[in-house]
């Protein structure tokens, strides 16, 4: 079975890439001036300068600036006298480089020193740098030219040592090391053999415990580091999965069960004898986070998050309200140092409203009730000509199983049947979850509706949801899809000389499928870094997306599952014949994840296609020779990537 794929190893001369992209190239050059025009948009929208909320942690105030047109921006450290020190300059740190990314920033409980990892290729890999906070001096403790190292840090709670990982050849991490900082020497504390299983690190929320998890994508165990050795905390079982935190001599842990129930427990660190907290099954918990004697209960109710606040000391809810009943809620780290100080900062977006922050006091928390109004938002970036009064979300019961669309609009442009684009995701439970792009309003305002598919293979209606959607249940992603681009185009929303189909990485893979079952449904779809060639990758396991994620595809040794890929894989499944639509592939050099060869191949095959060879049709291919899988690392290079892609889109649609 396997044997018989052409797996694709070769590389590929850069100037047949450049090439390639002189194509691409050229028609946005004749386009320039709707790229100029969206640029300027995107940085006219709100300001790209940003100060975090100050937070103190125990001796030292914190907090990170980045001025308006800095990149990367810097770190303080506040004494108590309020004099301010720059204790990280990542714009100094980044000159140079094309690509500079922090991956990982540690700050040691003595609050002497911290340490932090930096990607310079987009490739995920790093080096590991130490740095006193009154000195100036950076030292290099781990190059990523000996070591394969992923950026996942951690340091001891007595400061002498720290705990990083590594990958093997196949960007797999599969090691734990210790450093011991005065002696500078690395040692081996735990090496994961099974090749569905990666390994990352993790800290309670008062600092005080540090732990291991080992996951694949339907199980993990938990591991506590304890100095130079590790104690197992709960061990793997398949199709159970646990999230754990400490607080004040007490673990607290969430854990979704075989049967996709969830359960939210607690041990006491002496017996460790399990308490129930919250067992429901008809509640389902996706996460929590821990400050001030309550726990922030993240429960998924009719497809959209609710936040609920549990006091820790007697069980009592809290119930939150906020303005937009679809939003997304997280707790920004640098101004949540200490979980033991009672104002919390929450960083609340929802597909209209920019991220802004929300400072409460829990102090003062009495009410059965807390509602979380305009009052509270500190809009983490100010405004300029941005009003999310000008649009609206409205929700689209595609059937009555659950399948919706989120759909944005410019709520003062009249006509109901507008150009629409739709995008998909739906693999490994992802949810699509509704943050703030400032990059959208620009197609909202030429009168497109933008629309996001919530379709099985994510999580947005809890684990079954992704349940169905995995596996031999696959297909299910790509119909639901179909699906709601159907319910657009017979409710009169669009048509298909109006639609965009749009999907990145496994969501490039649902856009290559879909087309070959429907191609007439769109008039141009979008594949960003796109997982195309399915077939190719999973029979190949000596790469990255392989052996870990047959849990996610299949085993193709296994004939069912190599059968089942094969009806579905987009490259495996081009038909010459099919009236394709205008197509749009994007990718980077540098990715670790989809190898660029990837969509190069799919676009060599699919471009002999009558549609394209006759020219009734467009297709490009861009593959940016610096960037890794999720792109460019500033936001200045954001808006010239983002602009690419929707000057084409309004170019051609």
């Amino acid at each position: 079975m396997c044997d018989k794929v052409n797996l694709l190893t070769k590389d590929i001369d850069k100037k047949i890439l450049k090439e390639i992209n002189s194509i691409t190239d050229g028609f946005l050059k004749k386009n320039n001036l709707i790229k100029s025009k969206l640029i300027s948009e995107y940085e006219s929208s709100l300001k790209t300068g940003y100060q975090s909320i100050i937070s103190k942690k125990v001796l030292y105030y914190y907090k990170y600036v980045r001025e308006e047109r800095e990149k990367y921006g810097k770190y303080y450290v506040i004494d108590e006298l309020g004099i301010s020190r720059v204790i990280l300059d990542c714009e100094k740190l980044s000159d140079g480089n094309e690509f500079w990314k922090l991956v990982d920033l540690e700050f040691s409980n003595d609050e002497s020193f911290l340490v932090f990892s930096v990607d310079t290729k987009g490739s995920g890999l790093c080096d590991i740098y130490l740095k006193s906070y009154f000195e100036d001096t950076i030292n290099l403790l781990v190059n990523n030219n000996e070591d394969k190292i992923s950026g996942n840090l951690q340091i001891s709670y007595n400061n002498k040592k720290i705990y990083y990982t590594t990958c093997d050849k196949d960007i797999r991490k599969n090691k734990l090391y210790c450093y011991e900082i005065k002696s500078k020497t690395n040692n081996l504390l735990y090496k994961e053999d099974s090749r569905q299983f990666n390994i990352s690190l993790g800290n309670s929320c008062d600092n005080s415990k540090i732990f291991m998890i080992v996951h694949s994508y339907s199980s993990n165990e938990i591991y506590e580091i304890l100095d130079d050795r590790l104690m197992l905390l709960f061990e793997r079982s398949d199709y159970v999965e646990y999230s754990v935190d400490y607080y004040i001599n007490t673990w607290y842990v969430l854990k979704k069960n075989k049967d996709k129930t969830t359960d939210f427990l607690k041990y006491d660190d002496e017996c460790f004898e399990e308490d129930v907290i919250i067992k429901n099954k008809n509640i389902e918990i996706d996460d929590y986070y821990i400050a001030y004697g309550y726990a922030f209960i993240f429960v998924i109710e009719n497809g959209n998050n609710t936040l609920y606040l549990l006091s820790l000391s007697n069980n009592k809810v809290i119930t939150t309200r906020f303005i937009d009943s679809r939003y997304r809620i997280s707790f920004p780290r640098l101004s949540n140092m200490n979980v033991l100080n009672s104002v919390v900062v929450i960083s609340f977006e929802s597909y209209i409203i920019p991220m802004c922050n929300i400072v409460i006091d829990l102090k003062n928390l009495e009410d059965k009730l807390f509602i979380l109004d305009k009052k509270y938002y500190q809009y983490k970036y100010e405004k300029i000509n941005y009003d999310e009064r000008r649009y609206r979300i409205d929700t689209l019961e595609v059937n009555n199983k659950g399948l919706r669309i989120s759909m944005i609009y410019n709520k003062e442009i009249k006509g109901k049947c507008r150009k629409c684009l739709l995008y998909g995701y739906g693999s490994y439970g992802i949810k699509m979850e509704p943050y703030f792009s400032k990059y959208i309003p620009s197609l909202l305002d030429r009168g497109y509706y933008y629309c996001i598919a919530h379709i099985r293979g994510g999580s947005e209606n809890g684990l079954k949801w992704y349940h169905y959607g995995k596996l031999l249940n696959k297909k299910n992603t790509f119909k639901d899809y179909i699906e709601c681009a159907d319910y657009l185009t017979m409710n009169g929303y669009t048509d298909s000389s109006k639609l965009v189909g749009m999907g990145e990485s496994a969501g490039g893979l649902l856009m290559g499928a879909v087309i070959n079952m429907r191609p007439e449904l769109f008039n141009l779809v979008v594949m960003g870094v796109p997982f195309v060639n399915v077939m190719s990758e999973m029979c190949n396991d000596k790469k990255a997306l392989t052996t870990e994620e047959y849990l996610e595809w299949g085993n193709p040794k296994i004939k069912k599952y190599f059968d089942y890929m094969k009806s579905y894989c987009p490259y495996s499944n081009i038909n010459l014949k099919n009236n394709y639509p205008n197509i749009y592939l994007y990718s980077n050099i540098n990715d670790s994840l989809v190898d660029y060869k990837v969509p190069y191949n799919y676009y060599m095959k699919i471009r002999e296609a009558d549609v394209f060879k006759n020219k009734l049709r467009k297709i490009f291919l861009n593959i940016k020779l610096k960037y890794g899988h999720k792109g460019s690392s500033n936001h200045f290079e954001k808006n010239d990537e983002i602009s690419d892609v929707y000057s084409i889109i309004l170019s051609i649609n």
